[in-house]
């Protein structure tokens, strides 16, 4: 079991560099690591629910990441504090009573020098709630 667990961290960290090869996250010296990934489960919905899984490349200057979901008339954040290259790598938040529509999540990376970089993935809600919350608070995932 804790083998195919890997091997699936693995195939969804390679989906995250793809995705952020796509939408030029990747930035700087990177060693072909994106600094910020982020992937969307599921990415079409017909519950209202999804799960935003963040990966953050570890670095000594990581200082905040903010979860964003934006939608055409819902918008969302959640931030939370980094604790540099000892913060864990993987974040999950939980978005819950999502209106029907179509939603971006943008994980941001802010650094103590000024710096930034981002990840967007995309996806979409078929049916929801008719109400909006808040994104739950942000729980650290697993880290990997």
């Amino acid at each position: 079991m804790k083998i195919v667990m890997h091997r699936t961290a693995a195939l969804f960290w390679l989906a995250c560099v793809s995705v952020a090869a796509e939408s030029g996250a990747m930035v700087g010296p990177t060693h072909d690591v994106p600094p910020v990934a982020v992937a969307v489960y599921p990415q079409l919905s017909h519950k209202g629910t999804a799960h935003v899984i963040v990966q953050v490349e570890p670095n000594d200057l990581n200082r905040k990441l903010d979860c964003e979901i934006e939608g055409e008339a819902y918008f969302r954040r959640s931030s939370l504090q980094l604790d540099g290259a000892s913060s864990p790598r993987s974040w999950t938040f939980v978005v819950t009573d999502l209106p029907q529509g179509r939603y971006d999540a943008r994980a941001i990376v802010a650094r103590s020098d000024g710096s930034e970089s981002s990840a967007t993935a995309s996806f979409s809600i078929t049916s929801g709630s008719k109400s909006s919350t808040d994104i739950p608070g942000g729980t650290q995932g697993e880290y990997q």
